[in-house]
């Protein structure tokens, strides 16, 4: 029987050669793969994502590292007398998006701009919660602005930007240089006793601020203030007997194991005892 010419042919398996082909396939596919993601690394990334990347960054370092940044209220009041400049304070958290935000708008040359006129101040809300509370930051970030004692002046809560924030500093700078009270500006040793009794009777303030510049003013002259001091410690106002630890505690003062947050720790014997310390060591 004839058969056809190409009946051989057909007779041939199949199997291997498809097997065959999908095995080059898979290489070049392999292959291909392995080109683009070589290439893919070595791509330079987008420019205006890079730029974009940069500022963030440099603005970041610039509030973050610059040294003309205070970290503690403490601080920045100290650097503002020696420098007699009024005080630029930032209240803001690392969790905080807008203060994040917000430092995005400070380069150096900014930074360096309100330098000039300004003690700059950084206070962290979660580590530094005592400062947050005495400059009253319910919002953040807060903006305050303060004398160079310490006393609130501005305040602003939420995200400013830069221009604002320019304008905002300028249209305020005098202000807040006269901001402070005629007889706190004056020198304790020129201070009449009226003028000594009225700030014993301001010691009760429920400005934190103003009280701790006050204690500060009243410290430098014990010989005036002490016999009302230790009376200050035997009323019954807690703001008054916590003022009066203090100024006692500076003037070192036997004060050990007295606390007016736990009753019986101050008693007439405590007053009298203080009195006898007093005219002691006082006496004119």
């Amino acid at each position: 029987m004839n058969r056809h010419p190409f009946a051989r042919l057909s007779q041939i398996p199949s199997r291997p050669l498809l097997q065959t082909v999908r095995r080059l396939i898979l290489m070049v596919l392999l292959a291909n793969l392995q080109i683009q993601l070589v290439a893919g690394q070595d791509a330079p990334a987008d420019p205006d994502q890079t730029a974009a990347s940069d500022d963030v960054q440099d603005g970041a370092v610039a509030i973050e590292s610059s040294s003309v940044w205070n970290h503690t209220l403490d601080d920045a009041i100290t650097a503002a007398g020696e420098a007699d400049q009024p005080i630029f304070v930032i209240v803001g958290a690392p969790w905080c998006v807008f203060c994040k935000k917000m430092e995005q708008e400070f380069d150096q040359n900014a930074v360096d701009a309100i330098a000039k006129h300004w003690v700059l101040a950084k206070i962290d809300a979660d580590d530094q919660a005592a400062d947050a509370r005495e400059l009253r930051a319910s919002g953040l970030p807060s903006l305050r602005l303060l004398s160079q004692d310490g006393i609130i002046a501005f305040s602003h809560d939420g995200y400013m930007d830069q221009k604002s924030l320019q304008q905002w500093l300028g249209e305020n700078i005098d202000a807040v240089k006269h901001n402070v009270p005629k007889l706190l500006a004056m020198s304790p040793t020129e201070f009449s006793d009226e003028q000594v009794d009225e700030l014993i009777g301001f010691l009760a303030t429920r400005d934190v601020t103003s009280r701790r510049i006050i204690i500060d003013r009243l410290s430098k002259i014990p010989q005036r203030c002490a016999p009302q001091t230790v009376q200050l410690l035997a009323s019954e106002r807690l703001a008054n007997q916590l003022s009066a630890l203090q100024l006692l505690k500076r003037w070192q003062a036997p004060v050990e194991g007295l606390d007016p947050w736990i009753p019986g720790s101050i008693d007439a014997k405590t007053i009298a005892e203080l009195t006898q310390w007093q005219q002691t060591t006082f006496a004119k």
